[in-house]
């Protein structure tokens, strides 16, 4: 009897299936669009740490520090308003001896600005000249969100068209006619993120560099553009198509 009843069940299971099938009026077709985006934003990060025997003295040597580096970067063009403070703090740990403490101070800088090799270029040279030591330098380029949204428009569009294209191909195929759009789902391939930080867009006064008849680089940034980063889209449109008529 339990042997009947499973053999009932799937046999009723593929007549619903059969039944679906016929009755469908829908093709749900896939389109997809790419590009790759050149960053428009950079966001330098800067980190200054200074160790002594005296919480006071390690506090003053980095201090100082900071303030040589802040004045490189105004010498640059960089304004007080695309400068940020990402992280101060001042730990101690024991020596060996257990007897003493070394302090450290660490102050963290966050700089973002319309991305150009050449200010980059710059400021690594003016770095390089300059006496600023226990310096550690990160960068990062990224699209901003203004561009991104520019871009990401046109590629919704082109997925759009290329899953119309896909979908027509389908009722082609299959010599059936599409009747319109039921829905439409953005599947958001690549949900790229740019940089967590959320500052405006901070303009200055180009950086001081030297005539061009005669320029001395010491870095890539002035031979090569950063890498590009490839935004996706990937869209699913689902169409009406004349429903089959079951016997």
């Amino acid at each position: 009897m339990f042997k009947h009843s499973i053999i009932f069940l799937f046999v009723l299971f593929s007549m619903t299936s059969i039944a679906q099938l016929a009755n469908g009026n829908e093709i749900i077709a896939d389109g997809r669009a790419k590009q790759k985006v050149r960053p428009d934003q950079a966001l330098l990060r800067l980190v200054i740490s200074k160790k002594d025997s005296s919480e006071h003295k390690a506090i003053n040597k980095l201090n100082k520090e900071v303030d040589d580096l802040v004045r490189t970067l105004y010498s640059l063009g960089f304004s007080e308003k695309s400068i940020r403070i990402a992280d101060y703090e001042i730990t101690n740990s024991e020596n060996d001896d257990n007897l003493t403490k070394t302090y450290q101070a660490k102050n963290s800088l966050n700089i973002q600005f319309t991305l150009d090799t050449k200010v980059i270029d710059a400021f690594y040279r003016e770095v390089a000249k300059s006496e600023l030591k226990d310096l550690d330098i990160s960068f990062n380029a990224y699209v901003s969100d203004s561009l991104e949204k520019n871009i990401r428009r046109k590629l919704v569009q082109l997925a759009i068209e290329d899953a119309k294209q896909n979908a027509q191909n389908i009722a082609d195929a299959l010599k059936i006619k599409i009747l319109g759009v039921k829905q439409v789902i953005n599947n958001h391939y690549n949900n790229y993120k740019g940089t967590l930080a959320k500052w405006e867009i901070v303009k200055f006064t180009p950086p001081k560099i030297p005539g061009s008849t005669k320029i001395e680089y010491n870095t890539s940034f002035d031979k090569f553009q950063v890498e590009e980063i490839e935004l996706d889209e990937s869209i699913s449109v689902v169409f009406e198509i004349p429903k089959r008529q079951t016997e």
